[in-house]
């Protein structure tokens, strides 16, 4: 397995929040061509058609995902997205589950459940990848390509957790057919190197059929009726570490196809999952033909920034304007001033959304006055002036306490004003965390902050976080006249957004400020994504997860570090001038490199670590390393300042000798 499976991505340095639910309230999966401006069709891989025309390479980016309903873990590391498909008399939940910053491995284990709540049954699948780094290419590979390898569960009863048992006996249900025939999986599917991969799905919705059957024709959802669904991605690794990605998040863990019983599934062989019915962290409720889905009003990271598009440094002089421009999904025009944001405030790094690191700035800011059109942006603008500048100046800098860092993470909230609504907000809340910065070479501080992690079962006084740095468009070494990025995998539809914006990209060298300025803008009004930019420019990426302290039994039988993942943190690079490579250093005094881009960081638990990223652009040939930052002097030892009386005693000695010795000499004769 690649050791690289212990961390994930963002991709995505962008944050997407799920918007809070209370328990009981379900949401619907949009139908295809639901949302207005989407496509009237689903991703088509089973027909197969290609992806949709020359805006994508790749079926999990096919722009027939637009208006799906989606479902995000922290930083984006991992997310779902949903449609709901009519063919004929037939449906089908049409289904993709991505997982970012996790550079391929195999045994990577996807979970995914479904519940009728009418029927009182249900099924979970496992699908484990067998693929490490090769590429699946464009259209995925499936079951019949030994890719994955999967299992299928079932349930009858709502008293009962109990999974695994079929009508014919104690062993799992064998695996449907449409299972084998419409599931393929992406690993790097545009060739190259990568740091992601997914699962996707076509499901069957069949009501009344048998889910303990070992070829049943689709799911049982009863047609109007409510069923709950869950999925969880565990990451393993060789170091003994399981990241968790879930929906919704809480439930307790899964657990199959282990070696031997662990403490909460002591059955040989063991089959225990989470409970859809739990009181406190049930599955996810849905209402089947729903129609009023989430996604009237969503929010992303690249729709939010400070002053200038594609910035967030705060000025300590003049007032800061910080922006959220989210969209409007409906089909109709909504009043600018209908909804409102929330804006904080926390020093560039990590940091979870319980810490006391997030500053509120701004509450209640409702958006700039005027009619949004469908498919429009609101502008909701947050004007604030830093009370006290030497708490964003470093030590040394003149009254600087180093408190606070210019560069900032902006988190938004949205909701409703108080006279508008209600909206359906999905995601309710981003954050930002990317800096477009140029080099030579670049020097940032960021915080790793430890605080409201969830406590140790055990209390202690460190915390274990670990890193991986992940970079595009980024080689050690490079010849001036390259292209800045690969032209065969930017997509059709960068292309298209590209030459709507007039944004012009060098034949050869780097991306240069002029470019990057403009490339930002798009980024901020919501042209371009994450993903898009990431393709045109270096992009340096830095995912966090930290210790539960708990363990779980990986696929051998090892005992395994539970970690999860907080959020991640990044730098868009660009450079004027002749460009011959990258270095980049990740450090700091309670830092430790335990592989290439891979770190385990001691921090004291809920408190905060500094360490310091440093990335070089190579302006000659065979540029050394990035330097390393130049530490404070080093103070002799105490005792050498207290060495002063030994050497006064010895003259002291010496004297009281050589006055004896005088006084002992005999007097000279007459």
């Amino acid at each position: 397995m690649n050791m690289r499976s212990w961390l994930v991505t963002l991709a995505v340095a962008l944050g997407v929040l799920v918007a809070p639910r209370v328990h009981g309230a379900p949401i619907c999966f949009q139908k295809v061509g639901g949302v207005a401006g989407a496509y009237n069709q689903p991703p088509d891989w089973w027909t197969p058609t290609p992806p949709l025309g020359t805006a994508t390479h790749s079926y999990v980016e096919d722009p027939r995902w637009q208006g799906a309903t989606s479902a995000s873990d922290v930083s984006d590391s991992s997310r779902l997205r949903v449609l709901v498909e009519t063919e004929g008399s037939d449906r089908f939940l049409v289904l993709a589950v991505r997982v970012n910053g996790d550079p391929t491995g195999t045994a990577d284990r996807l979970y995914f459940g479904i519940w009728d709540d009418s029927s009182h049954t249900g099924n979970i699948f496992s699908f484990t990848k067998s693929i490490g780094g090769t590429s699946t290419g464009q259209n995925g590979q499936q079951y019949s390509d030994s890719a994955f390898t999967a299992r299928a569960y079932s349930r009858t009863l709502a008293a009962a957790n109990t999974w695994g048992l079929n009508a014919g006996g104690t062993t799992p249900p064998g695996l449907p057919t449409w299972l084998k025939t419409f599931t393929r999986l992406d690993v790097c599917p545009e060739g190259g190197t990568c740091s992601d991969w997914a699962f996707r799905l076509r499901i069957p919705i069949k009501p009344g059929a048998d889910v303990t059957a070992d070829d049943p024709a689709g799911v049982n959802i009863t047609a109007s009726g409510v069923y709950r669904v869950w999925y969880q991605i565990q990451e393993a690794s060789e170091i003994n570490t399981m990241i968790l990605h879930e929906w919704p998040d809480g439930p307790s863990l899964a657990e199959s196809e282990i070696v031997g019983s662990s403490a909460t599934c002591p059955g040989i062989p063991g089959y225990c999952f989470p409970d859809p019915l739990d009181a406190t962290h049930p599955w996810q409720q849905v209402q089947d033909g729903g129609t009023s889905c989430d996604g009237e009003i969503s929010l992303r990271s690249d729709q939010i920034y400070a002053n200038t598009p594609g910035s967030i440094t705060v000025s300590l002089s003049t007032p800061n304007h910080f922006h959220a421009t989210p969209s409007n999904n409906r089909a109709s025009a909504i009043s600018g001033d209908a909804i409102k944001g929330k804006f904080r405030l926390a020093n560039w790094g990590s940091a979870l959304f319980d810490s006391p690191a997030w500053e509120p700035i701004c509450s209640d800011v409702a958006g700039n006055a005027g009619s949004i059109a469908s498919g429009a942006n609101f502008d909701i603008d947050c004007s604030y002036s830093v009370p006290d500048p030497c708490q964003y100046k470093a030590l040394g800098d003149g009254c600087g306490t180093g408190a606070r860092n210019p560069d900032q993470c902006i988190l938004v909230d949205l909701g409703a004003s108080a006279t508008a609504g209600p909206f359906v907000f999905s995601p309710q809340s981003a954050w930002q965390n990317m800096l477009f910065n140029g080099a030579s070479t670049v020097t940032k501080v960021a915080a790793i902050d430890a605080r409201g992690e969830l406590p140790l079962a055990v209390p202690a006084p460190q915390r274990d976080l670990y890193v991986y740095i992940d970079t595009q468009n980024m080689p050690r070494a490079r010849d001036p006249k390259d292209p800045p990025f690969n032209p065969q995998r930017l997509s059709g539809q960068a292309r298209e957004l590209l030459a709507r914006y007039k944004i012009r990209l060098p034949e050869s060298g780097g991306i240069g400020k002029e470019t990057a300025g403009a490339i930002a803008e798009a980024f901020a009004r919501g042209a371009l994504s994450f993903a898009d930019v990431a393709e045109l420019m270096p992009t340096y990426v830095a995912y966090v997860a930290y210790d539960t302290g708990k363990t779980m039994l990986g696929p051998t039988g090892a005992t395994m570090k539970i970690l999860k993942q907080q959020p991640s943190f990044g730098l868009f690079l660009w450079h004027d001038g002749a460009l011959y490579g990258w270095r980049q250093r990740f450090e700091g005094s309670t830092i430790t490199e335990l592989a290439p881009n891979f770190y385990l960081v001691k921090a004291p638990t809920n408190g905060v670590v500094k360490g310091t990223v440093t990335v070089t652009a190579c302006e000659q040939p065979g540029c050394a390393d990035a330097p390393k930052p130049t530490p404070p002097p080093t103070p002799p030892p105490p005792a050498e300042h207290h060495r002063w009386w030994k050497w006064l005693l010895f003259w002291l000695l010496a004297i009281v000798v050589l006055v004896l010795l005088l006084r002992r000499r005999p007097s000279p004769g007459p």
